[in-house]
């Protein structure tokens, strides 16, 4: 089954359980976690960005941009920047992500809710984000949440805005969403798993109890993990006989620049 990366994603919980106060953290508070996470084995940082109005957008992108800076000055770790886009987002803010330059990017291919935060996503929007990204070299992730994500991104690659071997992240447990209960959970990544083509590279993220079980699967099966239980994944995908991938390992796998 190869080599397993495993992506930290450090503050997913602070965005859906106390908006975005990740905003009022110290720069280095925030640097110091996604080290730790680093020194335990996790080659990819996912960050995501949303915006509010507490916070103007430039002071968002701002704070971003010396995490970023911060991250990649002490650490070779891959950046994975979320463009789930929401109406608070003009053209301009998404195009100032990617001077971020991030090595990743997630383009969420549908409209969704979670928690307190809507996210909009236009057919314009999904697509322009996806032409941006190719443009300038930068690997696109498609967050999953049910089979028609996985369908129109195959439309997507057609109309030439996604390259092969697409990297896709199935997210099940998610409340309004997915199902609550392990049976429906399972049942909902094995689908996911089955809609997306045999020669994609794939994460699994779980959010809710039955979160270690499924990285259980997403190990067995051969993809890769999103997970904040980056020492406990690491340990079990050995016990498996699957080495954690190194950042430079990482990029290989993934098809990076």
């Amino acid at each position: 089954m190869g080599k397993i990366i495993l992506t930290v994603a450090p503050f997913t919980n602070i965005f859906y359980k106390n908006n975005i106060c990740l905003y009022e953290m110290d720069i280095d508070v925030s640097y110091s976690l996604v080290k730790r996470f680093y020194e335990m084995g996790a080659s990819i940082v996912y960050l995501p960005i949303l915006f509010d109005n507490l916070y103007s957008n430039n002071y968002i992108l701002s704070y971003y941009e010396k995490l970023v800076y911060k991250i990649r000055s002490n650490t070779n770790m891959l950046v994975h920047l979320t463009l789930m886009t929401n109406n608070k987002m003009s053209t301009e803010d998404q195009n100032k992500i990617f001077d971020l330059k991030p090595d990743i990017v997630s383009i969420l291919p549908g409209s969704i809710n979670i928690a307190n935060n809507v996210l909009v996503n236009t057919t314009d929007q999904i697509e322009y984000l996806a032409y941006i990204a190719m443009s300038n070299g930068i690997k696109t992730c498609i967050e999953v949440f049910d089979t028609t994500m996985v369908y129109y991104s195959q439309q997507m690659k057609k109309k030439r805005l996604l390259l092969s071997n697409i990297y896709y992240n199935l997210v099940v447990g998610t409340n309004g969403i997915s199902s609550e209960e392990f049976k429906g959970i399972s049942h909902d990544f094995l689908n996911l798993l089955d809609s997306i083509p045999c020669d994609s590279s794939w994460s699994v993220s779980c959010l809710g109890k039955y979160q270690k079980y499924m990285e259980v699967f997403g190990i067995l099966c051969g993809g890769h993990l999103r997970t904040n239980r980056i020492k406990y994944a690491a340990k079990i995908a050995n016990s498996f006989g699957r080495e954690v991938a190194t950042p430079d390992e990482t990029k290989v796998i993934l098809n990076l620049k």
